[in-house]
């Protein structure tokens, strides 16, 4: 039994006491510092104060005991910001050949380690990997595995009971999914059993950002030289933060402005951006987006097809003064929505027909920006009111077109 009172110390302590006597217990680094925490939080708090000294007393003991193994002397320590003098310990040699670790009261003397393995060992923030923890004895260990990691990310279960695997071995598996990036080290802690003493293995594991493959993007209904709209949403880990670049197939990012555009938060895990999207082609348009990533969420790319129309255009014609056999001329121009219409202008009137035109029909040549023109010579049949009709082909960018105009031919 150990010598101090009940209650002085939690009972792994009182037993750590008891097996520093007999010169059986050395500590791992990891239980000195959990010791020294716990012992340093009673000594100096209220619980400590409402002791007494004797309380007091002990729990320094056991600190400088603990000091002790790691260090094989005394020394003073600084509690509550006051130094205290060394306290003889209970024995300060330490063994010549120290034993396992292991205490006898508890655990069997039977030396233990235990192996980690993640899989997988690198994968993207928001995932989960399978940590498997192997442990090795002189007989079939049984007991538990406690997991935990330097960052506190939790591990589900946070403990796993062995099963055997044949010979000295057993094993068993927890989930891990962790809230931060960057190189995770993650620690496994045997528990010991009647035969095997406790162990402790480790592990690491590299999380890197979300990889943001719900990238979407969608227009409104577009038309050559009308501008519309496009908006691509984000949706990552942590909100995304950034921006977005446009393409389209046909017409590459000039087609988009602001290009790229910055994204705003839309609400939880998402953010968007839109842009004005004015085609400079007709047809089929795939459009592509490219999210640039940020320190939480890796860059990704997605795409959508749509149909843009062909522009709106118009076509107009006028006439030099007309006399009855007189050769004179007309001109049709027609304008497109963003780009130079081609294809031809057929010429009518409500009198002769296509007759008194020449050639007809004839050829748009560009005469700037999206305009187009050509010009026949008209020699009319007949005096009087008459309707010029003018019929534009259309083109791949440009829709078929009509107009007219009102002339009074000379006799």
């Amino acid at each position: 039994m150990s010598q101090f009172e009940d209650g002085d110390l939690p009972p792994e302590l009182s037993y750590v006491a008891d097996q520093l006597r007999s010169h059986r217990y050395e500590a791992s680094a990891l239980e000195l510092d959990q010791a020294k925490t716990r012992i340093l939080k009673q000594a100096s708090g209220p619980r400590a104060a409402k002791g007494g000294a004797m309380r007091k007393r002990t729990l320094l003991t056991a600190m400088i005991m603990f000091a002790a193994i790691g260090t094989g002397s005394a020394a003073a320590l600084a509690v509550g910001g006051a130094s205290l003098p060394s306290i003889p310990l209970l024995h300060t040699a330490k063994p010549s050949k120290p034993a396992p670790n292991a205490a006898v009261a508890m655990y069997g003397n039977h030396p233990s380690s235990v192996s980690v393995v993640c899989i997988p060992a690198s994968f993207s923030i928001g995932k989960s990997t399978t940590c498997t923890a192997t442990v090795t004895a002189g007989e079939a260990p049984t007991g538990i595995v406690s997991f935990a990691s330097n960052t506190g990310d939790p591990f589900s279960p946070a403990t796993c009971t062995l099963q055997p695997i044949g010979g000295p071995q057993a094993r068993c598996s927890v989930t891990f999914t962790p809230r931060h990036q960057g190189t995770i080290k993650v620690y496994a802690h045997y528990s010991g059993d009647a035969i095997n003493a406790p162990s402790n293995g480790s592990t690491f594991v590299t999380v890197g950002p979300r990889t943001t493959s719900d990238v979407s993007v969608s227009c409104t209904a577009a038309q050559v030289g009308k501008a519309s709209t496009c908006t691509a949403i984000v949706t990552g880990n942590h909100a995304p933060t950034g921006t977005v670049l446009f393409t389209s197939n046909r017409g590459g990012t000039s087609e988009f402005t602001p290009n790229p555009c910055t994204l705003h938060l839309i609400g939880g895990n998402q953010a968007e951006c839109t842009v004005t999207f004015t085609p400079l082609r007709s047809g089929s348009t795939k459009i592509y987006v490219n999210y640039s990533g940020d320190a939480n969420n890796a860059a990704s790319h997605n795409s959508t097809t749509i149909t843009v129309a062909p522009s709106a255009g118009r076509v107009s014609v006028s006439c030099a003064a007309a006399k009855v056999g007189t050769p004179t001329s007309c001109t049709a121009t027609v304008t497109g929505a963003s780009t130079s219409p081609t294809g031809t202008v057929l010429f009518t009137t409500n009198r002769d027909g296509t007759v008194p035109f020449t050639p007809n029909p004839c050829t748009l040549h560009s005469v700037g920006g999206s305009q187009a023109a050509c010009t026949v010579t008209y020699t009319p049949l007949r005096a009087g009111p008459t309707r010029i009709y003018v019929n534009y082909s259309g083109d791949a960018n440009n829709p078929r077109s009509h107009g007219h105009t009102d002339i009074t031919v000379a006799p």
